[in-house]
C-alpha cells in the first residue's frame, strides 16, 4: 500500500510540474528598435527597452492577440503611448520629442 501511495505521489508531482512548465507565459523579444516612417516624419521607437528595461507586457500595447498592427496606426499609437507617458509622468509627451520631421 505504501508503494502505491509513493508511486501515485510521484506521478502527481511529475504531472503538476509538466503542467506548470507549459502554462508559463512565453518570453518574446521583439526588435531592438522599430522605425516608423511616413512621408513627413520618422520615429525610432525603442521597442526592446519598453519590453525589458521598463518591463511592459506585450498585451499593454498590442492587446491580447499580440498583433503587431493592433495599435500602430497614428490614433492608436498616440492613445497607447500618451496614456502611459502622461499618466506615469515618464517618457516624452511633446511631438518633437519622438517625431523627427523631414
Amino acid at each position: 500500500m505504501r508503494q502505491v501511495l509513493i508511486a501515485t505521489a510521484a506521478v502527481l508531482a511529475i504531472t503538476v510540474s509538466a503542467w506548470a512548465a507549459e502554462t508559463k507565459p512565453a518570453t518574446k523579444n521583439g526588435p531592438e528598435v522599430i522605425e516608423l516612417k511616413s512621408s513627413s516624419m520618422q520615429l525610432k521607437f525603442p521597442h526592446r527597452k519598453h519590453q525589458t528595461d521598463l518591463k511592459i507586457e506585450c498585451f499593454t500595447c498590442h492587446g491580447s492577440g499580440g498583433d503587431k498592427q493592433s495599435v500602430w496606426g497614428n490614433q492608436g499609437a498616440h492613445r497607447v503611448c500618451m496614456k502611459c507617458h502622461q499618466g506615469k509622468l515618464k517618457g516624452p509627451t511633446e511631438c518633437r520629442s519622438c517625431h523627427k520631421f523631414k
